[in-house]
């Protein structure tokens, strides 16, 4: 196996690490050759709060993946989350005034650039991605790919994601103080959807929902590309805080008794399951104290309903309907193991849900199955030509007609 075909990714978690190293296969699917997870206070919702901290979280979940996998790793693609991101949808023009009206890829690239500039952005800020949308050729709308086409007047629709400097600096630095260099930036859900999405679910319309640990994440996609994404700053560590209150226990005890107990909708439970009385020790570690099952449910409904509003309230801008989401919605991250939670979107949201699965990938089943893991994973299927948004952010002298190109290829 070539040197080159070997690559690593991580994913800066809300309190942890996660490095995966895997390679394609002559199959076309992509091999998990080995991963690292380490806990961490210095990063909080991928955003670095302490670069030492940081930076050894980041060298020790790569070593046990270097470890695990028998390679050796210097440069890293790294997915990024938290509210620090922003995304938009722009127009950009482009009047093709040549004898030879043929639409070019470099037309193309020209009035991408164009919608790029009429985002505005402040000083501290950056694109990360510029995601094509649709094509318009003299009033003819809905173009995948211009191409080829004849034209005097060319307008492209993209979807656009920008996220502070800071931030992005700060993560640089504490991968840098690790002995790693970064290949390039990536939104994880993005990558994350080219994983566990399929194509017909995005051309028919549907929600990608990424329940993090201390965020959740939002993508829909229409007619097969992203109409927008965003993110919210609640996820599945606010649950397990919400019942450490009511139940006057300690994280630990709280998030054991969610994962084994927890449910996402009291209706959905059985009449012997509501009733289970449910032993724990309080937050002083000694005493025991008692609740049924069912009283568990109302705190983590709450948390579930504010997620819920917040898809409702992203749809509702590109105007929501159940036909719009033919597709349904498919769940994903940590917070997606929660017991009946497909059950409950569908539920709330009067659409078919599924949880999330890696498609195309080999691997440990504990690995593969397990949602904490695939952001990182997807990042392994954006290097090996799924799915290239946009250009490389830092780290990489690749240009912006190069990764269009690659994009175009994958998507056409």
């Amino acid at each position: 196996m070539a040197k080159q075909d070997i690559v690593g990714s991580v994913d800066l978690g809300s309190s942890h690490v996660i490095c995966v190293v895997g390679r394609p296969t002559d199959a076309g699917a992509i091999e998990v050759l080995g991963v690292g997870r380490v806990e961490t206070r210095g990063i909080k919702n991928g955003v670095v709060m302490d670069v030492r901290e940081a930076s050894a979280a980041v060298k020790a979940a790569v070593e046990a993946a270097e470890e695990a996998s028998d390679q050796v790793l210097r440069r890293l693609y790294v997915a990024l989350r938290g509210a620090h991101l922003e995304s938009h949808n722009s127009r950009g023009t482009l009047a093709i005034s040549r004898t030879d009206k043929e639409i070019t890829e470099e037309d193309v690239e020209h009035v991408i650039e164009n919608a790029k500039m009429n985002v505005r952005l402040s000083a501290d800020r950056e694109i990360i991605h510029s995601i094509p949308q649709s094509f318009t050729v003299n009033s003819q709308t809905g173009i995948s790919n211009p191409v080829g086409m004849d034209g005097t007047h060319l307008e492209a629709d993209i979807h656009v994601v920008t996220a502070s400097s800071d931030h992005l600096n700060n993560i640089q630095k504490a991968i840098a103080k690790a002995g790693f260099e970064v290949i390039e930036f990536i939104h994880g859900i993005l990558s994350l959807g080219e994983l566990v999405v399929t194509q017909e679910e995005k051309d028919l319309g549907c929600m990608l929902v990424d329940i993090g640990g201390l965020s959740t994440g939002l993508v829909l996609y229409q007619n097969g590309v992203i109409r927008s994404s965003s993110e919210i700053e609640i996820g599945s560590d606010n649950i397990t805080k919400d019942l450490a209150h009511f139940l006057k226990t300690n994280s630990k005890t709280a998030a054991e008794i969610k994962e084994k107990y927890g449910t996402a909708m009291k209706k959905l439970m059985k009449t012997d399951e509501a009733s289970q009385k449910i032993a724990y020790t309080g937050i002083d570690g000694k005493t025991t104290r008692e609740v049924k099952r069912a009283e568990i449910i109302p705190p983590i409904e709450s948390r579930l309903d504010q997620i819920v509003t917040f898809l409702s309230d992203a749809g509702n801008k590109i105007g929501y309907s159940q036909d719009l989401f033919a597709g349904g919605a498919v769940l994903s991250g940590g917070g997606s193991r929660l017991s009946h939670i497909d059950e409950a979107f569908m539920e709330w949201l009067k659409l078919s849900a599924r949880i999330a699965a890696a498609c195309d990938v080999n691997g440990p089943s504990e690995i593969l199955n397990n949602p904490t893991y695939h952001t990182a994973i997807s990042l392994l299927k954006y290097h090996f030509g799924d799915a290239r948004p946009s250009s490389p952010r830092r780290g990489s002298k690749q240009g912006m007609f190069q990764s269009l190109t690659k994009w175009w290829n994958d998507a056409f």
